[in-house]
């Protein structure tokens, strides 16, 4: 089943530019929707850590400092924050190069990979989709990454949910 999205932009900043997928029929980006999940008093300090590592990676760019490699078959799958032990949440995302990054979702870390919780594996293999899709696009000249905080082309495209 294909399912179409727009890589919604979410700044203009001038050292890096944020997006995130919205997909057909849903009325926030995967970033709001994690934004609303954890939006509580359980999850304050978390989504506060979380919060201040987008900014610092908007003021310098998205340097391999601020995430957590989390998937050895696609190195651009990272996760917010880097280190671990400071939250209970992820956040997943790809980082294209030090300035374009594209925000997925993410949950609650309760398991010891991500491959073990049902609910964050599927965020990252949806990432992975929506990369290999993106390089497809760059590869076929519709979309181009420069060093640019920038896609410059078609940023609407679909994945495929069975592969």
């Amino acid at each position: 089943m294909k399912k179409f999205l727009t890589l919604e932009k979410l700044n203009e900043g001038t050292t890096v530019a944020i997006y995130s997928p919205k997909f057909d029929g849903e009325k926030q980006n995967e970033f709001e929707k994690f934004l609303c999940a954890y939006s509580n008093p359980q999850y304050k300090n978390d989504l506060a850590i979380i919060l201040a590592r987008i900014q610092k990676i908007e003021e310098d760019g998205a340097h391999d400092r601020h995430f957590r490699y989390e998937s050895k078959m696609c190195e651009k799958i990272r996760a917010i924050p880097p280190n671990i032990e400071t939250s209970k949440l992820r956040l997943y995302c790809i980082c294209i190069n030090e300035s374009v990054i594209i925000l997925g979702g993410g949950g609650r870390k309760k398991t010891r990979t991500y491959q073990e919780d049902p609910i964050l594996n599927g965020q990252v293999e949806t990432l992975k989709k929506i990369h290999r899709q993106l390089l497809a696009q760059i590869h076929d000249g519709s979309s181009e990454i420069t060093d640019e905080p920038a896609i410059d082309g078609k940023i609407r495209f679909y994945i495929n949910e069975n592969q």
